[in-house]
């Protein structure tokens, strides 16, 4: 019962856990020793992280191209979309595809690596993924 009125007053909603953060600050809340490899030409929108306490942070970055990326310790899966394997360089690159809408998932340095983004995007991503090497 008492979780219940939690619930109800919000501390159990995704948004109490999320918060802006600096784009310097991800490798400390990454718990990283080397800062990742991020696009450094698409210009950023804004940084968030979400961290309940439980799960490893999870970190997201919104550009101005409509592509944000989201960076996890954590594998992320999308069970309910069309999924595929493809190779983009050296890296393997899980797609899934709803609608307009397309994700890429690829690992690099134990990191996973989200994009989100429109089709017409799909050139600039991969340039970047072909970078991860």
């Amino acid at each position: 019962m008492f979780g219940i009125f939690l619930y109800w007053l919000g501390y159990f909603t995704p948004n109490l856990y999320k918060s802006p953060i600096e784009i310097e600050q991800i490798p400390k809340v990454l718990n990283l020793t080397n800062p990742p490899s991020i696009p450094n030409n698409w210009v950023v929108q804004s940084v968030e992280k979400y961290d309940d306490g439980f799960l490893s942070p999870i970190i997201t970055i919104y550009y101005n191209n409509n592509i944000s990326l989201t960076l996890s310790e954590g594998k992320i899966v999308l069970p309910n979309k069309d999924k595929k394997l493809i190779l983009i360089g050296n890296k393997t690159v899980t797609v899934y595809k709803d609608g307009g809408q397309v994700y890429y998932v690829v690992k690099h340095n134990k990191i996973f690596y989200f994009f989100r983004f429109e089709r017409i995007n799909q050139n600039v991503v991969e340039k970047f993924i072909e970078t991860l090497g």
